[in-house]
């Protein structure tokens, strides 16, 4: 049976607490993967998308990683890990204060986002807890700004995230700010 070129039977595992990117390639002539990366994702740079290659931090649809001199096919989907050169430690760390086997509460400094993007990737608030309380299936419920401290809601058993995240969606959850200020 042929796999639709959008579907993928294994999702890599994450890294270091990140999940991998994914993308399908687009139709096109290039003479390999790396040229169509190298184009792709220009201020990456071709020297670090070959080393990424040789690390084999890029994956096919079946979780096989890929050689540097892969042929450049259309419609292939493609998992990548990301990575940042000079990645921002945070200046606080973050604090569980309750964990279950369904649900992780967390509480996030100011300047840490919860998830990877950006210049973030490791030092994110979802990151540092899967590879800290070594759940790699750990997602967030929601969000709050880079720039906000508080609480977040992670759910630790993916069949049951949908329910949860249900509540935050149908506003069954209220979220509260506080700011504190000298007056």
């Amino acid at each position: 049976s042929r796999k639709h070129p959008r579907q993928s039977l294994i999702r890599p595992p994450a890294r270091d607490g990140v999940a991998p990117s994914s993308l399908t390639t687009p139709p096109g002539d290039w003479p390999n993967l790396l040229a169509f990366l190298a184009e792709r994702f220009a201020h990456i740079g071709q020297e670090v998308w070959q080393q990424r290659l040789q690390e084999g931090a890029v994956l096919d649809s079946d979780g096989h990683a890929l050689a540097p001199d892969a042929p450049f096919a259309p419609n292939q989907r493609l998992f990548y890990y990301r990575e940042v050169a000079a990645e921002p430690e945070p200046r606080e760390s973050e604090a569980v204060l309750f964990q279950d086997a369904h649900l992780v509460v967390a509480d996030k400094p100011h300047g840490m986002p919860v998830t990877p993007s950006g210049q973030y990737v490791r030092q994110t608030l979802l990151a540092r807890l899967r590879t800290r309380l070594n759940l790699p299936e750990l997602s967030p419920l929601h969000r709050i700004d880079l720039d906000t401290a508080g609480l977040v809601l992670f759910s630790v058993n993916p069949a049951e995230r949908n329910a949860y995240q249900a509540l935050f969606r149908e506003r069954t959850v209220h979220k509260t700010y506080e700011a504190i200020a000298r007056w």
